[in-house]
């Protein structure tokens, strides 16, 4: 029986496809940057300059442009270590000729000591050593892996594998790939390749291209599944259709695109906010969402056949997602014409999940954290947030065990009565060397100072902490199970964004509102939001995933455009309708044509002109109003009639 593979290397039309593709730039970057006279060349220049060149990187590694918060972590504007460790890195990789190819690889990947890069994950790491190294490695990335399942190739990974072993094997699982992609593609004449790059670096690029074009196949009507937990659907939901469900109105339709007249008309919302009464159903909705991104039936109720249908928008394809007796299927159609480029990378976690109470007061899993981010779904129903504290953990062992060898060094000179000035040296390896919980700091401090609060930075054992450390702005230390439920929201819903390098995913949000004050619901949408924008939009893609934020709470809603809300409430007959905010019906979905704009409102009108409060308050307030025009009319009789002045004060007063 032939390999699976060949199959798609003879569909495969490489010449069209390197045509337009940018690989080429980013191999042509690193066949310069990695010529032995220009590593030498770093350590001539100043450190200016020499970071200049470094920063390169970042622009010319896929892992660290998606999200680009994951390159500012890498390579930031000041450096993480001393510039002589990225030079020493960079010329191990390339120049030391005392350890096999292979030997150097897996310390590198492995983050072996000294080799150690803040910021530098797995991705991003086979990317450096394939790019180090292009005639001989493929990148390894979870997409590229779950095309090499697809194909039926067998990798022979363990549990118990440490990250460098583990590129190895995939590497290794790969060469007969590799030959008959020579044999398929080019009838083993290679004269001149269609991307001007190496045989393995187009074998990268033919595993995106299988990924987007065979993985989810819709001739079959079928997605694939490398196992029972990594099925999902692609892109942004863009329409939930409703056809009698449980309390919903027949025939409701929830366009989640953006309105006419936007720069992104037609195109799936990245944020919504959907609002109501208890019993509307907004719990449900995310729900239906979960289930049907996920493909799995057993989320979802009976009920939904026939009655349920959602659509996602992918780029030019349109999925029209429907479940069925045994299992969810889906159908894609292309919807527009012009190509627009696919962003690659890793496609996992498809969808994040947060409950309406996110707190540590979860069961942790037995699964890892590699094991959760290679899922598609990261559910903290489930599983605690606080789990992703361990990477955070790992970095500050490794800064500070880093920290007393070279005290201890130092301490060794003293020794040996070397007169040199240990306090600059200290002062200067802490300025070359960037505290961990200083990025943490800078992560959490916007919404930690609306509490009095902001990251403790100053650690003496890291070893004994095991949470972010936090402190008053007075510099009380505050354990955290005395921080308010409030403030354990907040960090339990941002942490897991802090750690995670997250591309396209749906995010869910039940009840972000949960034990906030008013000033700081508002500003906790845009603080989750705002994380997941690109700190460097110049150089970068802006690449968001989309949310999906179910509230009571009007204070929340006030942070969206009218497009983006999704009101919901019971109409005469005690069905769910969505509220319509239209001006003109016949008009339809406009930029222009609707009666609210929430973030123009003063706050009592987002309270009472579209979500219906009374405006007289509570029934007491309007029993003393009566009363107070009761007097007021006395005292005008009364002064009308000159009469009574004791009687007229005591009734002002």
């Amino acid at each position: 029986m032939k390999p699976k593979y060949i199959k798609y290397l003879k569909e495969f039309d490489a010449k069209k496809y390197f045509k337009n593709q940018t690989s080429k730039k980013y191999f042509d970057f690193f066949q310069d940057f990695f010529k032995e006279e220009n590593l030498l060349k770093l350590e001539n220049l100043s450190k200016e300059e020499s970071w200049k060149i470094i920063r390169e990187i970042r622009l010319n590694v896929h892992s660290l442009k998606t999200p680009a918060f994951a390159g500012w972590r890498a390579f930031p504007d000041v450096p993480n270590h001393e510039i002589s460790r990225y030079i020493n890195f960079l010329k191990y990789l390339v120049l030391d000729n005392n350890e096999s190819q292979e030997v150097k690889i897996r310390k590198i990947i492995n983050r072996t000591d000294s080799l150690y890069i803040r910021g530098l994950g797995t991705s991003s790491l086979s990317e450096i050593a394939s790019q180090a190294f292009p005639n001989d490695y493929v990148f390894y990335n979870k997409r590229n892996k779950i095309a090499g399942e697809f194909l039926g190739l067998d990798f022979k990974i363990s549990k118990n594998d440490d990250d460098g072993y583990e590129f190895i094997r995939y590497n290794n699982a790969l060469k007969p790939v590799i030959e008959k992609y020579k044999e398929i593609i080019y009838n083993n004449k290679i004269d001149k390749l269609h991307s001007e790059t190496t045989i393995p670096h187009e074998l990268d690029q033919f595993f995106n291209w299988l990924y987007e074009n065979k993985i989810f196949n819709s001739d079959d009507n079928k997605i694939f599944n490398s196992d029972d937990n990594n099925k999902f659907i692609n892109g942004k939901v863009s329409k939930i259709i409703l056809s009698s469900y449980n309390q919903f109105k027949k025939d409701l339709e929830i366009d989640l695109t953006y309105p006419k007249g936007h720069d992104k008309a037609g195109k799936p919302l990245d944020k919504i906010c959907i609002i109501g009464q208890s019993g509307t159903g907004k719990t449900s909705l995310l729900k239906l969402i979960k289930g049907f991104t996920l493909l799995n039936n057993d989320d979802l109720p009976k009920a939904i056949i026939n009655s349920v249908k959602i659509e996602y928008i992918e780029n030019n394809y349109k999925y029209i997602v429907e479940p069925g007796k045994n299992k969810i299927s889906f159908k894609k159609n292309k919807i527009f014409k012009k190509e627009e480029e696919f962003p690659t990378g890793n496609p996992f976690p498809r969808l994040i999940n947060f409950p309406a109470n996110t707190t540590q007061e979860k069961k942790l899993t037995n699964k890892t954290i590699k094991d959760i981010k290679d899922s598609p779904l990261i559910d903290f129903d489930v599983i605690s947030p606080y789990i992703f504290w361990q990477n955070i953990k790992e970095d500050l062992n490794r800064y500070q065990n880093e920290k007393i060898k070279t005290q201890a060094n130092i301490f060794k000179d003293l020794k040996n009565n070397l007169k040199k000035d240990y306090q600059k040296i200290i002062k200067e390896w802490d300025k070359n060397n960037k505290n961990p919980l200083i990025e943490l700091r800078d992560f959490f401090d916007p919404i930690f100072s609306k509490f009095s609060l902001k990251v403790k930075t100053e650690i003496e054992n890291f070893g004994e902490i095991n949470n972010i450390p936090i402190e008053t702005k007075f510099g009380e230390e505050i354990e955290n199970q005395y921080l308010s439920l409030g403030t354990q929201q907040v960090i339990s819903r941002a942490l897991p964004l802090y750690s995670l390098q997250i591309e396209n995913p749906i995010i869910l949000y039940d009840e972000p509102e949960n034990s906030l004050y008013p000033d700081i619901q508002k500003q906790i949408i845009d603080f989750f939001i705002e994380k997941f924008k690109n700190t460097d939009e110049k150089n970068y893609k802006n690449v968001n995933p989309q949310f999906f934020f179910a509230t009571h709470s009007p204070t929340i809603a006030s942070a969206f455009d009218p497009w983006e809300i999704i009101e919901l409430k019971f109409d005469t007959e005690g069905k769910v309708i969505q509220e319509n905010y239209m001006k003109n019906n016949s008009i339809g979905r406009h930029i222009d044509n609707y009666k609210f704009y929430p973030k123009y409102l003063r706050w009592d009108k987002i309270f009472t002109k579209i979500f219906d409060l009374e405006k007289d308050g509570h029934e007491k307030r309007f029993e003393k109003m009566m009363e107070l025009a009761e007097i007021k009319e006395e005292i005008k009789y009364l002064k009308k009639n000159n009469n009574e002045p004791i009687k007229i004060n005591k009734l002002i007063k």
